[in-house]
């Protein structure tokens, strides 16, 4: 250390020739330890975040932030994306074109981040039951409208593709 910065430094700004010598291992050990960044593939659409207070006690600290692309979710097709954006409701950002939710309902953040892939899991499933039943309503309508009714039963206008005979003998309007 020089001799005009002894005495004007907090002591615990002071160093010894030993302490550089530490703090140059230091750095070299932990260039060694360092990795590239590399940005997340298609395999990992998912982005958590979390928050850490270095060892000390914070209620926010167990809070987890999940943000995803629904563009970048696997196996849906056009109409699963806009139901799935529709579903997730105002934590979606069309500026952005992501969808954000955060949980910090549980004590770990290990928990809120199980919590949280529960929750897209559920909505995924429920963008692709509503295509499915969709489909399946289509299909079934479509096959309804290729069917030829007979010239003697009415349609009934207040419950579709139910048909009333005329000559249903247990008819209330059989007289």
């Amino acid at each position: 250390m020089p001799d005009w910065l002894r005495g004007r430094c907090p002591y615990y700004l002071v160093c010894t020739e030993n302490d550089f010598d530490k703090s140059e291992m230091l750095i070299k050990f932990c260039i060694g330890l360092a990795k590239p960044f590399v940005p997340p593939t298609a395999d990992m659409p998912l982005r958590f975040r979390y928050t850490t207070y270095m060892g000390e006690q914070h209620p926010a600290e167990k809070k987890v932030v999940l943000e995803f692309c629904p563009a970048d979710m696997p196996d849906l097709s056009e109409w699963q994306r806009e139901k799935l954006k529709k579903l997730a409701g105002v934590r979606y950002n069309p500026e952005k074109d992501i969808i954000k939710m955060s949980c910090e309902m549980f004590e770990t953040q290990a928990q809120n981040k199980r919590y949280l892939g529960d929750v897209v899991d559920s909505l995924l499933r429920e963008a692709r039951v509503c295509y499915l039943f969709y489909l399946f309503l289509a299909r079934t309508h479509r096959s309804n409208m290729n069917r030829t009714q007979p010239t003697s039963s009415r349609t009934c206008h207040y419950i579709p593709g139910i048909t009333t005979s005329s000559q249903n003998p247990g008819s209330p309007r059989n007289g």
